[in-house]
């Protein structure tokens, strides 16, 4: 069994709270699946915290509970809001901006994945696309055994692409995936090498 890490903003001799320390515990474990899937760890420290705080924070509290810069929570918080994962709160009473993590954490996995992963798969789509024009202009008698080789292997990655993107449309459009009646014949049957 693997131990959690010990968090890198509690030391030793701190007087925070139970609830604090599970705070940052969960904000440092964010952190470091936040950088696994391609953002920031510092990101995922800062929704981590949010994610399990009741009420709202402002960017000072955040800052003073995670041991961050004022600079770094403010950059962390703009790249969160902008991906819908953090909301800034208006309340009336106050004047400082508070901020709180979204709670519905597929909404937050769907606008990643229709922004970030379907915008990869289009761009590989193309460039894999202009590969094939520049070997399928060549005379089909001139190609080498290098290029037809070359060819099959485009044709191999240009289909994994559109599993992908079957894949990733159904999990946007219905939250399962059925991958039989998504992908049919290509269920079961090898994949073209």
């Amino acid at each position: 069994m693997i131990s959690p890490r010990r968090p890198h903003s509690l030391g030793d001799d701190d007087e925070s709270t139970p609830l604090q320390r599970a705070q940052v515990l969960v904000a440092d474990t964010a952190g470091r699946l936040a950088e696994f899937w391609g953002f920031t760890r510092t990101m995922g420290r800062v929704f981590g915290l949010l994610y399990v705080s009741l009420e709202p924070l402002t960017q000072a509290e955040i800052g003073e509970r995670l041991c961050m810069s004022t600079a770094n929570v403010s950059m962390s918080l703009a790249a969160l809001i902008q991906w819908r994962a953090v909301h800034k709160v208006h309340r009336p009473a106050g004047r400082k901006a508070r901020y709180q993590a979204e709670t519905e954490l597929r909404k937050v996995i769907r606008h990643v994945m229709r922004n970030r992963e379907r915008r990869e798969l289009l761009e590989a789509k193309d460039s894999f696309a202009v590969a094939t024009k520049i070997l399928r202009d060549l005379p089909r008698s001139a190609r080498s055994v290098d290029e037809k080789f070359a060819l099959d292997r485009i044709a191999h990655l240009q289909w994994v692409v559109r599993i992908s993107d079957r894949m990733l449309t159904l999990l946007l459009g219905q939250g399962r995936l059925d991958l039989k009646a998504a992908l049919g014949e290509d269920v079961g049957s090898v994949a073209p090498r």
